[in-house]
């Protein structure tokens, strides 16, 4: 990390109190659920794409990604999306040094080999939707992922989407860019308030 420290709230799997030792039985835990499901499950496509998600293109791929100001002076949000494909697949919380390109944000290579992104990480965390337990029990309300962040952080953050060990197929893997869904949205305040200084 930077001198500058990081302010992040977001939904992470741990335990509380003095039971240190029961970390790693969490952890063993959550992967065997998921390779349980993984392997049992016969619902795969028969395709792989990389989803980038901005405001533009998160229609196309069934999300809605909710951008809420925490304070007056939008120093602080609370992001709110989908905890899409969470049977099966993992989201993780991303802050790298400098902003990634589109195609920087294919993580996959750094997630499966830990090969080297085009920009150094500052941040790696994975999150859980509100409401899971760390045995991820099935649910039948739509789950979601919600994240507090610095708005200076969210120029360089991201929210990525992806199963967390290799599969040849699996449909989309997905990188929530969220300095995008912060310009969206301080372009609409900036359109807002000059609509309304003109009427």
């Amino acid at each position: 990390m930077s001198h500058q420290q990081a302010r992040v709230n977001c939904r992470v799997p741990r335990v509380q109190g003095n039971h240190t030792g029961r970390i790693a039985l969490v952890a063993a835990a959550m992967i065997f659920s998921i390779l349980f499901l993984s392997l049992t499950r016969r619902g795969h496509a028969g395709w792989s794409d990389f989803a980038h998600v901005t405001p533009t293109t998160e229609k196309e791929y069934n999300l809605q990604v909710q951008l809420i100001p925490l304070d007056t002076g939008e120093s602080r949000f609370k992001i709110k999306c989908r905890a899409v494909g969470f049977d099966e697949k993992l989201a993780w919380l991303i802050i790298t040094e400098k902003a990634l390109s589109s195609q920087g944000q294919r993580l996959r290579a750094h997630l499966w080999e830990s090969a080297q992104p085009e920009k150094a990480i500052r941040l790696k965390t994975l999150i859980l939707p509100e409401g899971v337990g760390a045995l991820m029990e099935e649910e039948e309300e739509p789950l979601f992922y919600e994240v507090e962040l610095d708005a200076e952080l969210m120029k360089t953050a991201y929210i990525y989407i992806d199963f967390p060990f290799p599969v040849k197929d699996g449909g989309y893997f997905y990188s929530i860019d969220l300095n995008a869904y912060l310009e969206h949205h301080r372009a609409q305040a900036k359109k807002k308030a000059e609509t309304g200084a003109g009427s």
